[in-house]
């Protein structure tokens, strides 16, 4: 499939880089930054080296409750932006929002082991931003799930219902000028900086503030934009940057925008791993077309008419997950947790 990716790149670089001159050439140092990243993806694709994974769960995109959900809303749709596996007590948290901005969100709470739906948590407030973080902690008092609200970092408690349709409370803002992507891990929060001084392509999703467990500033660590995408990055044809994780020697991040059958393939709809080493620089960087993805899914015995990337988790055995979200023509689909192997 290396070589399938290969040849899929080489006919959509030309025509990318092309027509990026002409919609963006108001900066001759855009287009130089602009054509310095494609190199670095280039690279990457030339290596011959795709992401390695497996499947280790895969649920239906539509939940038990997905239906009666989108009808309480009063929405067309929910969609995945984020999960996180709670391993110690079998427990996986899928984030899910709505069409139509502001937009409605949903947690669902499922058996890890078995993938069955324990709960579906609807949450009041109207949500202008996007989370594609999800952390859940248990406090006093039950589950608190930590969430990008209104760009900060907010808590809200789970409220369970015997319905099997809870609801949450919003609790407090904790830490302000706060990105999509979040991460936990060993005490500290590495949270992806919102407002950022932008470089001539825009603003990079590179930017990382280090927080202590009372949420103070501690550090920050930063990741090239050849390897951590821009906020603009549909228009810009690079790279979409889609998951953080903080692993044992360092981070990694996941690559991939929506792509169906029906579009031409550029390197934002490219899914890919980037790992890097505790100082942010870059270590392994590798991509897959994902028409070349789709086609591995189908020896799998998946079969997918849209894909896109969704984030990825470190488990405590060092392997990394991650969630790919596919779909199919009738609109049917999978969530499809991947194991990736180095």
């Amino acid at each position: 499939m290396a070589t399938l990716s290969r040849l899929l790149l080489i006919g959509v670089s030309t025509i990318f880089v092309s027509s990026f001159s002409h919609a963006q050439a108001g900066s001759a140092a855009a287009i130089a930054a602009h054509s310095q990243i494609m190199s670095a993806f280039e690279a990457s694709v030339a290596t011959h080296a795709e992401p390695n994974f497996s499947i280790l769960k895969a649920l239906d995109f539509k939940s038990q409750s997905y239906q009666e959900t989108v009808q309480r809303l009063g929405v067309r749709f929910t969609y995945p932006q984020g999960f996180e596996i709670d391993e110690q007590r079998d427990l996986l948290y899928v984030l899910r929002y709505s069409n139509g901005r502001p937009a409605r969100a949903v947690i669902e709470k499922y058996r890890w082991s078995s993938g069955e739906l324990l709960s579906t948590y609807i949450i009041p407030e109207p949500q202008a931003s996007v989370s594609e973080g999800l952390v859940v902690t248990q406090e006093e008092g039950g589950d608190v799930v930590f969430l990008r609200s209104d760009s900060a970092l907010t808590r809200y408690r789970l409220v369970d219902d015997q319905s099997g349709f809870g609801t949450t409370q919003k609790l407090e803002a904790v830490a302000s000028n706060v990105a999509q992507s979040f991460y936990h891990k060993g005490g500290e929060w590495y949270v992806e900086k919102f407002k950022t001084p932008e470089d001539a392509l825009g603003q990079s999703r590179g930017q990382y503030s280090v927080l202590d467990s009372s949420f103070k500033h501690v550090r920050d660590v930063n990741f090239a934009p050849q390897y951590s995408g821009y906020r603009n990055s549909e228009q810009l044809n690079l790279p979409k940057h889609q998951g953080f994780a903080v692993t044992d020697n360092g981070y990694a991040m996941t690559m991939g925008g929506y792509w169906s059958s029906r579009m031409k393939a550029t390197p934002y709809h490219y899914f890919g791993v980037n790992l890097f080493d505790r100082h942010g620089k870059i270590v392994k960087s590798e991509y897959i077309a994902p028409e070349a993805l789709v086609s591995q899914l189908s020896a799998m015995g998946i079969q997918a008419d849209t894909v896109e990337n969704e984030g990825i988790q470190a488990l405590s055995n060092g392997k990394l997950v991650t969630l790919q979200v596919v779909r199919t023509g009738n609109r049917s689909g999978k969530l499809l947790f991947l194991t990736l192997s180095p």
